[in-house]
């Protein structure tokens, strides 16, 4: 398939669009004997792999400096989230679960307009 590309095209070629999604993502490129389909708009390769979430920071090195800093940080992200849950979310909803200080309708002080609430 050849396609010509044509940054002005309306409207535009859809799969030249998906072409250039799939070859843009992070992804190691696949090695192909023979003739490779490549994103005009880029050049690079549309056969790729998805790298996952969870690799090795050394197996980003061949895109830059900054995609193995990025998945570090959200790799750290996700770890302080489940550590600040775990300190402090558990014990909040074991507290709103067992607590008593939340007040009913019939023991809401006098001065409180409560007509919404109904």
């Amino acid at each position: 398939r050849i396609h010509k590309y044509d940054p002005y095209q309306y409207p535009p070629n859809s799969e030249l669009a998906e072409d250039h999604l799939i070859a843009t993502r992070i992804a190691v490129p696949v090695e192909i004997e023979g003739v490779i389909d490549v994103d005009e708009a880029t050049g690079l390769p549309v056969k790729n792999e998805k790298i996952p979430l969870c690799c090795n920071e050394d197996e980003l090195n061949f895109l830059s400096p900054g995609y193995p800093m990025y998945y570090q940080f959200i790799k750290f992200c996700l770890v302080y989230t489940l550590l600040m849950f775990l300190i402090s979310g558990v014990y909040n909803l074991y507290n709103n679960y067992k607590g008593s200080s939340c007040y009913t309708l019939a023991t809401l002080p006098k001065p409180v307009r409560y007509s919404f609430l109904k």
